[in-house]
């Protein structure tokens, strides 16, 4: 690619359009991949960490690669790797940072893998993706694994949402609770909250039950009460 020469077209003559539409395709995929190689090495510095487990010092091992497959093709990215002697496991943050941990499959890629599999089967669906993109990205087999699992995360996104929803609705629809017992004295004793304006924080005192109304000791003598 680095040397590609073209010959000037004339004023006469057929065009071979799709071929040359196909040349210059390929080439900007390589050089889109020669970009995002040199952006995403950049991004890696070597850095102290700890590990995400026992919290203990992760010890540098280096640059090591790793295959990428991209919308542009696949490449090789040098990433730094870390070690944990306690846990025994080894991290790149790279590969968290890009969300290629799994499959080495960047999530641009795997969206348009996960939407062709939602319209053909799996194997018609790797076949238009190899005629579209130029290039194959993955197999049949490997439509089938990238769909059903990221369908099945998609489940539980929504099973998450939905779980913390009911509990936000359940938590608003809940009343105070008023909680009374009867003192020595054969006082009643109420527990409520009341405005911060006159606690100073929304807690919740002994009220006692006075005459028809309700109030605090502090605030009884300050002649405040609630009637009820």
């Amino acid at each position: 690619m680095a040397q590609l020469h073209l010959e000037p077209l004339g004023p006469e003559g057929l065009i071979d359009s799709g071929a040359e539409e196909e040349l210059f395709r390929r080439v900007g995929q390589e050089a889109a991949k020669k970009v995002l190689l040199s952006r995403w090495q950049t991004a890696d510095e070597v850095r102290e960490l700890q590990c995400e487990v026992c919290a203990e010092r992760l010890k540098p091992l280096g640059a090591k690669p790793k295959s990428l497959r991209t919308l542009c093709g696949t490449m090789v990215v040098q990433r730094q790797v870390y070690y944990c002697a306690w846990c025994q496991r080894t991290a790149a943050p790279l590969d968290e940072r890009l969300g290629v941990e799994e499959s080495g499959i960047t999530p641009g890629l795997m969206r348009v893998i996960c939407r062709s599999a939602l319209e053909l089967p799996y194997e018609q669906s790797q076949r238009l993706l190899s005629d579209t993109l130029g290039f194959s990205p993955c197999s049949g087999r490997e439509v089938e694994r990238i769909a059903k699992r990221h369908g099945a995360r998609i489940e539980r996104l929504a099973a998450a949402e939905q779980a913390g929803s009911a509990a936000a609705g359940l938590k608003k629809r809940q009343k105070p609770r008023y909680i009374t017992a009867i003192d020595a004295a054969m006082m009643m004793r109420v527990s409520l909250p009341l405005p911060p304006t006159l606690l100073g924080a929304n807690k919740w005192p002994p009220l006692a039950i006075v005459s028809g109304s309700i109030c605090s000791p502090e605030l009884w003598m300050k002649g405040i009460s609630v009637w009820l």
